[in-house]
């Protein structure tokens, strides 16, 4: 028990520091791009980035939670994790191929913006670099502090590169170009690193094997993208309707949003093996954990929102000087979402317990909610109604999280 406590505390503090390269070091960069880009032009960038969220998801393919838990079932049970790593990694590789074809005949067909198809193109390399780092591997066997420092290193050169070489907004195309060749050197590094130390084999896997892990993971990956029809889709909607000027100044209070409800995500992922061995020991001992842990992230994640709301003026004032009015009145509602953010702890509940398809049939009705309100919320009432859409959304489906998952949590 004290070692699977260690655990934990060990791969929560390393996964924290994952999630402050992935989050909060690019939201240190946002000034800065505001100011070298122009409002419009990191409008521009965030409409791409929504995209390739989309297209990132796809290649995930709800390997982050099924990954982790082939990995630790593999290793309870005393068998080679070998093929498990090689059959995820190239089913993700084969997602990636599919997902580059789509955004190079689909893209300019839908958007005519040469810029647009340009940024979201370079932000391939992104979603190839996401495909071969296996997060998930090393969540699973508890050992993530090599592949956190690699990613943290990547993010800092990132950052770095922007810095240096970004001076007006004919350079917004170094922006995915330097994150993308971070993230394929990082990934196959991590690789690298898995063999080396893991002693993993590389090997090709069949097509039948691939197939399976697709088929296994359908319900997780529907859910996932589900989820992006009521996140990233609602910025496409509003770049569509309002221009990308008014998505610049929505990202800027939906990005410092994401910042802070992405440090639920490394709390998660350390305590999801964890779960998973109490599930297979007893469901009582499972029932009793999930309930604490929801009481207690439900309390942080309203103290952080308290936190926000009081110091969101300060924060907008260092962060942009143009139409502050309109960013202050979207964070305000996030501020507002912040305790109903916690979608991804209850998924975790419902793929731990074999419940996928619940979780899918959620997340589908809530992006029904979505797409329903949406499109009429954004055109009367712009960034604001966007915002306003969200929160009814976020409410929406953490009611229906609690009701599935009422069993664990009473």
């Amino acid at each position: 028990m004290k070692k699977s406590i260690s655990n934990v505390i060990s791969n929560y503090f390393y996964l924290l520091l994952l999630q402050l390269g992935n989050y909060v070091v690019p939201l240190v960069l946002m000034p800065f791009l505001v100011i070298k880009l122009g409002v419009y032009h990191f409008g521009l960038l965030s409409l791409a980035l929504a995209v390739n969220m989309f297209l990132r998801a796809s290649t995930s393919y709800g390997f982050d939670l099924t990954g982790v838990k082939d990995v630790r079932e593999c290793l309870n049970k005393g068998l080679d994790i070998s093929s498990t790593f090689c059959e995820i990694v190239s089913a993700k590789v084969l997602i990636f191929i599919i997902s580059a074809i789509v955004v190079i005949f689909f893209v300019p067909i839908v958007n005519s913006s040469v810029e647009f198809y340009q940024l979201c193109v370079l932000y391939m390399a992104v979603v190839f670099g996401e495909a071969l780092f296996p997060v998930w591997f090393y969540q699973g066997i508890q050992d993530m502090k090599s592949v956190t420092i690699l990613k943290l290193l990547s993010r800092f050169c990132y950052v770095a590169i922007c810095i240096l070489m970004i001076n007006d907004p004919d350079d917004i195309y170094i922006v995915p170009l330097s994150e993308g060749i971070c993230s394929v050197i990082i990934g196959g590094l991590s690789i690298w690193l898995a063999r080396k130390r893991h002693g993993i084999y590389l090997a090709l896997p069949t097509v039948h094997s691939i197939k399976m892990k697709l088929v296994l993971s359908w319900d997780v990956f529907i859910s996932k993208i589900a989820v992006l029809f009521y996140t990233s889709f609602n910025t496409i909607v509003l770049g569509f309707i309002a221009g990308p000027s008014v998505v610049g100044f929505y990202s800027i209070a939906e990005r410092l949003y994401m910042a802070l409800r992405e440090l639920l995500n490394p709390i998660i992922q350390a305590l999801y093996p964890f779960l998973v061995d109490k599930h297979s020991q007893s469901q009582h001992m499972f029932n009793l954990y999930s309930k604490r842990i929801f009481l207690s992230l439900l309390i942080l994640m309203s103290l952080i929102a308290i936190f926000l709301f009081s110091i969101k003026d300060l924060v907008l004032s260092l962060l942009t000087k143009d139409n502050i009015g309109v960013t202050r009145e979207v964070l305000m509602i996030f501020c507002l979402c912040l305790p109903f953010s916690l979608g991804a702890y209850f998924s975790t509940l419902l793929v731990i317990s074999n419940k996928a398809k619940i979780l899918s049939k959620i997340t589908f009705l809530t992006m029904i909610v979505n797409l329903a309100l949406v499109v009429p919320f954004t055109y009367f009432a712009g960034a604001v109604g966007l915002a306003i859409c969200f929160l009814i959304v976020q409410v929406f489906h953490f009611i229906m999280q609690i009701y599935y998952n009422r069993e664990v949590l009473k």
